[in-house]
Parts: structure tokens; C-alpha cells; sequence
């Protein structure tokens, strides 16, 4: 990326002018702007369309609010939509091409994680940096595609299934009909990762002594005692070295413990699980979804062409998924790096994660051109505005950032609202106090029962998820991570709402339709 400065004043009036869609999530800069530089990076293999244009957004205290140029979704959607037209295994065919690099990402991963980094002069420490980011924007310049087509294809879909519905004097059947036919039929990464660590609660119920001990004893006892089960500690071990990393997110780099595994263990047969039913359970939901997926297909004699559009997002969905494991892993080992340069060059490893590229590289080299304070990017954590178009980017922070922001993002004054719509992602009907989101250190205010609102849902809401009966968000597509844990805990999800962080508040009494898309406001 090429810092020109002055590009976001430029381009005030597009921004405002131009129609964007809006995600939130917990983010940095060094982190974000891989996948911001994958998305908009020209290459054969995304064809001539398959690129972006133009992301702009707002860093504020580790929440990032990002907007994605709507001409981009648009023109993803249309190409699919007339490529699998007439050819069922497009999205396999794209899928292919990306399987070399991130093939060669998880090794090089591997590789960082033996290196001793305080062995490294800076000169070898600045290549690696510089690799693991060519690695990365590689691994998921993918992205675009996936987006592209995830967050334009499901008013599409949901559009022709309601006119052939509609012809067949079946449209209030419209939304449970979508539900099912957009169901994931891959497990998440998330999910595997339970399904794995219920089946060493199998092996702890099945051993006696232990499984007793677990239950009589408090934390503390039983987290020094479980070293004594060697092939109960060993399978713990080796599921943290798998999954140490699945609660990361775009700031945090959160390395698991076995400790952290055990207490969740520890809960599970606490609160006396059916171990064995919750895994059949986890197992079936894919094959399920399958099965009443393309029973629905033949029942309505789906045409091609839309059944091939469910292809692609059966075929996105697992991509998605992937491509959020690959951003996880980065976080991880970019952190080790940044952990080194942070002790070599006086910054604390925060601070490295609000500089960009250039900016980071310059600090390996005598003549420091773009030398930043260490005020000025507390400045940028606490408020910084960026806009990519291309490969030129621009940004500022501060006062000016909060005062262009608020200009770019003039918001009408709505009418009272008692109820409002958006597609179903899991069916049913559930009540409940509204727990507004924002980020992942909110998730602890989640309480059982509770209907989470947010503007989009991440991995690392897993847990507050598992408590509450609904989820709503603003966005999202068939292939979100809402819709995919929805399904997957059971519990009504309504996505693409667009204003429900804005008309509901905390405390609110809700009303979840998700058979019909309706979110209504008791009190």
C-alpha cells in the first residue's frame, strides 16, 4: 500500500455519495489492512471482476467499523450469478486456485513457530515480517470473491425462492423455505473443535476415578491432580496445541491453555451434559441439513440455475470458514513477530498493532522516514479513520478523524419503530431482553435468555451465544458466522436487519420471529 496523503478529504463526497456495507468487529490496523490489501489486489485468478474497488473505515479503542464498497458485492453477485447459469462447479473451480497458497501459509506458520527470535539479526526479523504478510495477503486475497458474493447473494436467492413460492400459493412458507435451503452443510471450525474436546469428557466419564474426583473437587485441586492421567492430560495437550487459537480475534492474540480447555471441561460434566447425544447431535446437524435441504429441492423442483447459486453457498460457507481460521492463525504469528520488534525498537506490542506496513518497516531502517510518536498512535487508538482506494490508502486520527467521520456517516432521524424485518437464519420464535454487542469484551454481559443484537456476530461470541434464545444482527449473508452457530445451537437467528443496533436498546423486551423475519418490540 502507497500512503497519499490528502486522499480522504478528496474523496469525501464519494464516500458520502456512495452506498457502503457496514460490518463491526474487534480490529486493528495491522491486522485489518491484510485482508483490506487481499480484497482490493488485482490478479488473474479473481478474473477482471473479482477485485475491490474501495474500503474505508473507523479504528476506535480496538473496534474497527468497516464499510465495503456496494459496487463491489453488486458486480461478485451478477458474475456468479450468471456464470452458474451453466456451470454447477464454478465455485470449486475458484476454490482451487487458492489451495497452493494457503497450503503454503500454514507451513510457513509452522515454521515461525520453531524460529527463536532472539537469535534473528534485525535484517532476518524485518524478511519475515515482510514474508509473513506476503503469506497472508496471498493465503486470503480470496476474500473479495467470498464477500462479494456472501453478502450480495442472499437477497437474490431470497428474492426468486419468494416469486417461485408466490406462483405455487406458497409464500408464507418463504422464510422457514430459506432457512433450510441456505442451512450449512460443512461443520465450523468452531464446532469440530467442541465436537473434539466433549470426546475427552467421553474419555473422563468412561475413567471412574477421575471422572468422581472431577466432580467432588473444586478447580484448582483437580487442574494439578489431572497431570496423573497421563492419556487424559496427553489428549488435553494435544487439543491445545491444535486449538489454542479459536478465540482470536483482529486485535487479541489469545494462546489457550490446557488449563482454560479443562475448566470448560470441568463445566461440561459439572453441569452433568449428555456427552454422548451432544456429540451425535454436533455430528448430524451438516448431514441433516443435507438431507432436508435437497429433499425441499426435489419437493419444489428448485430450477438449475438457483439450485446452483445453493452450490456456491454451500461451497462459500466451508470457504468462509476457512478463510476466518487463516486470519485467526496470522494473528497469531504476526503477534510472535511484533512481539520481537516491539522489545527490539521500545513499543509495547499494542502500539506496533496501530502502524502501518510502511511505517512498521521504517523503524528497521537508519534514515527513519516515517517515524510516528509514541502519543500519536495513542491518538490513533483511541480514534483513526482510513480509506483504501486501490493500492493508495490514507488516514487520520484524532479530532479531525472524529469530525470527518461524523460527516461521513450523517444519519437521518427515524420514525418510531415497533417492528422491523430481515431474513431468516435459523427458524423459531423466541422472547427475551435485548443485550447489545459491540465487541468481545461485552460478551460477558450476556446472560441466559438474553436475544444478543449486534451488527455482526464473530467466533469469539461463541460463548455468550450459547446463552441466549435469539440472535439478531445488521448484516450478514447465508454464509455468516450468525447464521452458521444459529443453526448449529438451535436457536432462531434473523440477519440482514440493517438498523438493529439502532432502534433497540439494552433491556428491551423482543419478540424473535424467525419464521416469518419479524422482529418485534414488546416494551
Amino acid at each position: 500500500m502507497i500512503l497519499d496523503e490528502g486522499l480522504l478529504i478528496k474523496s469525501r463526497k464519494f464516500i458520502q455519495n456512495n452506498k457502503w456495507y457496514h460490518q463491526r468487529f474487534d480490529g486493528c490496523p495491522q491486522f485489518i489492512l491484510i485482508i483490506s490489501e487481499a480484497e482490493l489486489k488485482k490478479e488473474a485468478r479473481k478474473f477482471s471482476w473479482g477485485h475491490g474497488l474501495t474500503h474505508w473505515g473507523i479504528f476506535k479503542n480496538d473496534n474497527c467499523d468497516w464499510y465495503i464498497d456496494m459496487r463491489d458485492i453488486r458486480r461478485i453477485t451478477n458474475q456468479f450469478i450468471n456464470h452458474t447459469k451453466t456451470d454447477s462447479r464454478f465455485s470449486k473451480k475458484i476454490i482451487r486456485k487458492w489451495e497452493g497458497d494457503e497450503n503454503r501459509f500454514y507451513r510457513y506458520c509452522h515454521l515461525i513457530g520453531k524460529i527463536n527470535f532472539s537469535e534473528l539479526s534485525n535484517n532476518d526479523l524485518k524478511k519475515i515480517y515482510q514474508e509473513m504478510l506476503k503469506r497472508s495477503i496471498e493465503a486470503v486475497s480470496s476474500s473479495s470473491i467470498i464477500d462479494g458474493f456472501a453478502l450480495g447473494s442472499d437477497n437474490y436467492i431470497f428474492e426468486k425462492l419468494n416469486k417461485l413460492l408466490t406462483s405455487r400459493g406458497l409464500k408464507r412458507q418463504k422464510q422457514r423455505y430459506f432457512s433450510i435451503l441456505t442451512a450449512p452443510v460443512h461443520l465450523s471450525f468452531i464446532t469440530e473443535a467442541e465436537i473434539k474436546l466433549l470426546r475427552i469428557g467421553l474419555q473422563i466419564k468412561k475413567n471412574e476415578s477421575l471422572y468422581n474426583y472431577i466432580m467432588r473437587s473444586k478447580l484448582n485441586h483437580i487442574q494439578k491432580q489431572i497431570k496423573s492421567y497421563k492419556k487424559i492430560y496427553n489428549a488435553l495437550s494435544e487439543y491445545q496445541k491444535k486449538y489454542f487459537w479459536v478465540r482470536n480475534n483482529y486485535v487479541d492474540n489469545n494462546v489457550l491453555s490446557i488449563n482454560f480447555f479443562l475448566k470448560e471441561l470441568v463445566v461440561i460434566l459439572k453441569g452433568r451434559v449428555d456427552i454422548e447425544n451432544e456429540i451425535k447431535r454436533l455430528v448430524n446437524t451438516s448431514e441433516k441439513s443435507q438431507v432436508n435441504k435437497q429433499k425441499l429441492i426435489k419437493e419444489l423442483k428448485i430450477p438449475a440455475n438457483l439450485r446452483n447459486l445453493l452450490i456456491v453457498s454451500e461451497d462459500f460457507t466451508y470457504w468462509q470458514d476457512e478463510r476466518k481460521k487463516i486470519t485467526y492463525w496470522y494473528n497469531h504469528y504476526l503477534s510472535l513477530i511484533l512481539e520481537e520488534i516491539a522489545k527490539r525498537f521500545s513499543y509495547t506490542i499494542h502500539q506496533l498493532k496501530y502502524l502501518y506496513y510502511s511505517e512498521l518497516l521504517d523503524l528497521f531502517e537508519k534514515e527513519r522516514k516515517y517515524l510516528i510518536k509514541k502519543s500519536e498512535i495513542n491518538i490513533r487508538f483511541k480514534s483513526c479513520l482510513w480509506y483504501q482506494k486501490g493500492i493508495y490508502f490514507d488516514q487520520i486520527s484524532g479530532r479531525k478523524a472524529d469530525q470527518l467521520s461524523k460527516e461521513l456517516l450523517r444519519i437521518d432521524r427515524k420514525q418510531r419503530i415497533d417492528d422491523f424485518r430481515g431474513m431468516s437464519a435459523y427458524k423459531g420464535v423466541a422472547r427475551g431482553p435485548v443485550r447489545i454487542v459491540k465487541s468481545i469484551k461485552e460478551c460477558n454481559r450476556v446472560k441466559k435468555g438474553d436475544v444478543i443484537v449486534a451488527v455482526m456476530t464473530r467466533p469469539d461470541y461463541v460463548q455468550a451465544m450459547k446463552k441466549a434464545v435469539a440472535v439478531v444482527t445488521n448484516e450478514g449473508g447465508v454464509t455468516c458466522h450468525a447464521a452458521i452457530i444459529s443453526r448449529e445451537l438451535g436457536i432462531p437467528c434473523i440477519i440482514g436487519t440493517k438498523i438493529g443496533t439502532e432502534v433497540l436498546k439494552d433491556g428491551m423486551e423482543v419478540e424473535v420471529n424467525a419464521n416469518h423475519g419479524v422482529v418485534k418490540i414488546i416494551k
